[in-house]
């Protein structure tokens, strides 16, 4: 059940937890889709909605010893690193400084200094993950994770680490995969050197107290509750309890109690002292960004992280079984997923013999040329072509996952349910694409102009890659470092399509490359999986209960397949006439800090547009956008056969959900090949009227805005299969709500409470089963026609002189609309309202869990905290102050929850703080008890300042204001 505040409609704004390969520890930041799902609350006003499902859970006591990991010193003449004597690329449009150099412990390091960072970071990666975790004892090395927060021998407090980190406005977190482990964090600059002495006790000398297990091993058993609905989870186990024995491919990562503690919690941690033994700096990859000179960042790391004591002379782990071999007989997996998903794939394992053949597929990516034609969705694809046969809504292609024996090549179809019936046809489409290919001439399956385009891109994506945030540029970094190529492709490996090395299987040939991966795309080695809830299935996984069944595909099928012909109109993509040329500046660059503070220029203003220039004088990069809100007429204003009366009714946003969705999958088409070159275009229907952005190379912006508008302005309404799409994905998204998390439910239940005009999904599934292609069709006349009133605001932004400004504003007209703004002012336009309580007034939401088989809660509490600047300003700092105190109490204290944030936000002028916890071990009201003591306790705290400090604060910031908010 949800103790649920009000916020957005969950089936729009939220998709799908976080990647299914990483089991992320939230100790002090706020996942993304929450925020986007979140809303606002009158001042100084909590609002907290919940329902109440009991459940109990038996919890035991913990037992209290510390014992420090075994260790030994290291001298200070032993801390001399071998410093790479070549360059570390680096983007044009990078201002860092970089240097590589290898410990004398063996530990990999990037330094990058930065005198303009406004946060300093580091991440360490551990080359061991689950995958070597004891056949015996799942989720060891996540357990390993968390313990290692717990407290060192030089700083035995528990959570001293996120304390200092939130006194210098930092963060930490970290994650488990199959083959390592990475920790990380950010700090203010000045803070940096002893954040690392700090950051490094955890490697050198943690304490792994006993007392900490039963906290540690609940938090687990928590993160493995929220994600037995997560199908990115399930799923993913499924397909690994399919991997080949004695591979630890088949190793349940995440873990849970019964996993853990099955010796006891004695065995457990005897087994973590052990596990930990593998911790070697040899085995670690380590990042830092600083506004130190290289010199002193090099000197810190090397007192610090070059303390860290050799454990063990194991080499990397390679495994004498491949974990994906052929199947023989060949099957279809077929799995029910939690969500109406509706998937067909493929998938080939790539096994690697040797360091040189990974090295090969690393630099070259060779598959990434194949990838390009059989994922395209443009005229002439396989896309397009089963598209067209009412099977395929979207189609992509690529690695979807590699470690340092094998790569996973996926070919993956979003399907119709005719698609679904069909998906031996696909299956047969692939290959006959994949036939057509080798038909080619030798060596020649891609063409030339194809390859071209692919490196020229990637060239271009390398060239004008912005400036990465100092935490996201560690986390890149020690990914890369751990793939063992030279320090030279340390931050470039991700981006540029390279020759293949001459010492590699194809020596130095990027045709062979290119043939010796299609040469492994046939049907004897494919995987092939369905995913949807008509499946009938027969058995259950272990560790999620996925149903799933597995049929037998006849050999002359695969025979069928391996012969098939070419498929009707299919040919590789057109040359891209979207790539761009012209790179030259519009503008010389002035001081960055100058720039920004000028604003932008008013270049149109009537009736129909209010239009806003501002050019690039700061970033020097190439690139444009362009962002129009079109907004209707209150319907009060005008008369009811208006896009606006429409649309003020469930009916209408439904209708305007439709023709958006068919609007996109048209252009999706015609301009995937605009995508592929870096220029996006999104168009939104809202509750107050469409949005539309572009964006991408300033050289064919223009080319770009004008034929997508026309289409736009064109655009008479679905034809009957794109209509069957549109509603076919609508429906489902609308089936998946009942699946989201707690907490998202509770965003849904807030926004209900508080937007005007928001709907129930009760009442959209209604008009979603009434709708039909006629009455989509008439509201897209209605948009079209030029008596309709609209008004439109937009902003150009970039690398654009003002003639090409304005002659991107002149195809803003090719849009059929009178002009509604009345007076020069936005009075009579459709606005979005919100409730607004009255000061001292709780509410308190009751909510059941559309999910009968949930078993966490949720609460958040909302508050509203004002409409002024200072009063976005003072939650945004009452939030910095707040974060790390409250997920000690309420997470590692109390251990009532997996996911416990704090956060502060804008939703237009309004100001607001959240409070969130999901839990699967305490009922709503036991949550809403917790969070209510936290803020009495933690407003006692600030109340008990010093007179010196309450001083400095008021002086800063306001701390008196802070108050007053609880």
């Amino acid at each position: 059940m949800s103790l649920a505040w009000p916020g957005p409609c969950l089936p729009a704004a939220l998709g799908l937890p976080r990647p299914v390969r990483a089991f992320r520890r939230s100790r002090s930041r706020a996942a993304t889709a929450l925020r986007a799902a979140q809303d606002a609350l009158p001042l100084g006003m909590a609002l907290a909605a919940y329902a109440r499902k009991v459940r109990r859970r038996q919890v035991l006591t913990g037992l209290g010893q510390i014992c420090s990991v075994a260790s030994w010193p290291v001298e200070a003449e032993n801390l001399r690193s071998e410093v790479f004597a070549g360059e570390v690329m680096k983007s044009p449009l990078d201002s860092r400084n970089y240097r590589a150099l290898t410990l004398q412990n063996g530990m990999k390091v990037l330094l990058a200094s930065d005198p303009e960072a406004i946060s300093a970071a580091c991440a360490l990666s551990v080359h061991l993950g689950f995958y070597s975790d004891p056949e015996d004892l799942p989720g060891l090395a996540h357990f390993c994770e968390h313990m290692l927060f717990l407290g060192t021998k030089e700083y035995p407090e528990e959570n001293s680490f996120e304390k200092f980190l939130t006194a210098n406005s930092g963060s930490q977190n970290a994650f488990t995969t199959e083959s390592a482990t990475t920790y990380f964090f950010d700090v203010s600059p000045g803070a940096l050197q002893e954040s690392l002495k700090r950051f490094s006790s955890f490697f050198r000398e943690p304490l792994f107290t006993a007392s900490g297990i039963e906290r540690e091993v609940s938090a687990i058993d928590s993160e493995f509750a929220k994600n037995r609905e997560n199908d990115g989870f399930r799923l993913a186990q499924l397909l690994k309890s399919t991997a080949a024995e004695g591979h630890p491919e088949r190793h349940f990562g995440c873990g849970n109690r019964e996993t853990l503690l099955s010796k006891g919690q004695e065995e457990l941690r005897n087994q973590l002292l052990r596990y930990f033994q593998g911790y070697d700096p040899s085995l670690m990859a380590l990042c830092v960004v600083g506004k130190e000179p290289l010199n002193v960042l090099q000197s810190t790391v090397e007192q610090y992280l070059g303390a860290v004591p050799r454990r063990s002379d194991a080499p990397r782990p390679r495994w004498a079984v491949a974990p994906y071999p052929p199947e023989n007989p060949a099957k279809i997996l077929e799995a029910v997923p939690v969500n109406e998903l509706r998937s067909v794939l493929l998938e080939w394992t790539f096994d690697f013999e040797n360091f040189a053949a990974r090295k090969e597929f690393l630099l070259a990516k060779a598959q990434d040329y194949l990838a390009q034609i059989l994922g395209h969705e443009g005229p002439g694809s396989m896309h397009s072509i089963l598209k067209g046969k009412g099977w395929v809504n979207r189609t992509t292609a690529g690695v979807s996952f590699d470690q340092d024996d094998f790569a996973i090549f996926r070919l993956s179809f979003d399907v119709s349910e005719e698609g679904l019936r069909q998906k031996n046809a696909i299956f047969g489409a692939v290959f006959s694409v994949l036939n057509a290919l080798r038909q080619g001439s030798p060596l020649q399956a891609v063409p030339d102009y194809t390859i071209q385009e692919c490196r020229s891109l990637a060239e271009l994506r390398w060239r004008f890659a912005e400036k990465l945030n100092s935490q996201p540029l560690c986390l890149d970094a020690v990914d890369l470092m751990q793939d063992g190529l030279s320090p030279a492709f340390y931050l470039s490996n991700r981006f540029l399509l390279l020759d293949p090395p001459g010492d590699g299987p194809s020596g130095g040939s990027l045709l062979k490359a290119i043939d010796h991966i299609l040469e492994q795309l046939t049907p004897e080695r494919a995987r092939y999986r369905v995913f949807a809830k008509d499946v009938a299935p027969k058995q259950s996984e272990k560790w999620y209960g996925v149903p799933y069944r597995q049929t037998e595909i006849p050999k002359s099928v695969l025979q069928g397949w391996s012969k098939a012909p070419i498929l009707p109109g299919w040919h590789v993509p057109d040359p891209n006439k979207f790539i761009p040329q012209n790179f030259a500046l519009a503008w010389p660059q002035q001081d960055r800090i100058k720039a920004a503070a000028l604003p932008p220029e008013l270049i149109r203003n009537d009736e129909r547009w209010r239009v806003f220039f501002k050019a690039d004088r700061a970033f020097g990069i190439p690139k444009a956008t362009c962002i129009l809100q079109c907004w209707f007429p209150d319907p009060s204003e005008v008369k009811s056969n208006t896009p606006a009366s429409s649309i003020s009714t469930a009916e209408g946003r439904v209708l305007a959900r439709l023709w958006q969705a068919s609007l996109a999958d048209r252009l999706t088409e015609e301009y995937y090949a605009a995508r592929l070159a870096g220029l996006a275009a999104n168009c939104a229907s809202t509750v107050a009227g469409i949005s539309l952005s572009f964006s991408g190379y300033s050289d064919k912006l223009l080319l770009f805005v004008q034929e997508v508008l026309q289409k736009i302005r064109d655009f008479d309404g679905p034809t009957p299969s794109e209509f069957a799409r549109a509603l076919d994905a609508l429906k489902r998204e609308q089936a998946s709500f009942d699946f989201q998390q707690p907490y998202a439910h509770a965003a849904y239940f807030s926004r209900l409470a508080t937007y005007i005009p928001e709907y129930p999904v009760e009442e959209l599934r209604a008009a979603t089963k009434r709708v039909t292609l006629e009455q989509v069709r008439n509201f897209s006349a209605l948009l079209r026609a030029k008596e309709q009133s609209f008004f439109g605001q937009a902003l150009i932004i970039g690398n654009l002189s003002v003639e090409a400004a304005k002659g991107i504003l002149e195809t803003f007209d090719v849009l059929p609309f009178k002009g509604a703004l009345k007076g020069g002012t936005a009075e009579g336009l459709l606005r979005s309202r919100f409730a607004k309580l009255q000061p001292g007034q709780e509410i308190l939401q009751v909510q059941p869990e559309p999910n009968p088989e949930e078993t966490n809660h949720a609460l958040v509490s909302l508050f509203w905290t004002g409409d002024e600047l200072l009063d976005g300003l003072h939650s945004n700092l009452l939030d910095r102050v707040m974060k790390a105190p409250f997920y000690d109490s309420i997470r590692t204290q109390q251990q009532l929850g997996y996911i416990v944030q704090s956060q502060s936000d804008r939703i237009g002028n309004l100001a607001r703080v959240l409070l969130i916890v999901q839990s699967s071990v305490r009922d709503p009201r036991g949550l809403l008890q917790a969070v209510d003591e936290f803020l009495v306790s933690f407003r006692a705290k600030l109340a008990s300042l010093t007179d010196g400090l309450r001083a400095a604060l008021e002086k800063r910031t306001g701390i008196s204001s802070i108050l007053t908010f609880l």
